[in-house]
């Protein structure tokens, strides 16, 4: 609205001001008259394309803002999923670094509830087997499924069931 109450004002001024030189000379008034009208129309379209410019910005922020809800409402509901899942469940990204672990999983790798997850499989040593399924799913790009042996220091062994699922990259880490 103020675009083209702007772009009105300025075309009454521009015709207003040709009319009123064509009052204080005797030439022909049209040539101007003509100049005005035109540089007021292209006003005009110009105001209009920035109203339409901005309604469709307008659009797309609020169909930006709802996918982003959708998404993280998505993240938390996969999330409890997760959880409550009975079976071990670790994300690993393509260097080898666990990115998230369930409650299962913790407890199967012996590792404590409250310490945030940051490891990389590599370094860990009774967990060579389960890095070198994870490179190697990762390396033929095919989900594998083995029975691996966990070692934890002071419990012993474990004999585990492993099955790995690829996932689409996300961002530039995958």
């Amino acid at each position: 609205t103020l675009a083209l109450g702007t772009a009105a004002s300025v075309t009454l001024l521009l015709l207003g001001g040709s009319y009123w030189s064509s009052l204080q000379s005797l030439t022909d008034a049209t040539p101007y008259l003509v100049q005005a009208a035109l540089s007021g129309a292209g006003y005009f379209a110009v105001a209009f394309l920035a109203h339409q410019l901005a309604a469709r910005l307008v659009m797309e922020s609020e169909r930006a803002r709802q996918g982003q809800r959708a998404a993280t409402v998505q993240k938390r509901v996969n999330e409890l999923v997760i959880e409550s899942l009975p079976d071990g469940v670790l994300i690993v990204d393509g260097h080898g670094w666990v990115r998230a672990a369930n409650p299962a999983a913790r407890e199967l790798l012996g590792l404590q509830e409250s310490v945030p997850i940051s490891i990389d499989l590599k370094s860990q040593v009774g967990w060579t087997s389960l890095a070198q399924l994870a490179r190697t799913s990762l390396g033929v790009g095919q989900p594998l499924e083995e029975q691996i042996r966990l070692e934890h220091a002071g419990q012993g062994a474990r004999l585990v069931r492993a099955r790995t699922r690829l996932a689409q990259p996300l961002g530039a880490e995958g």
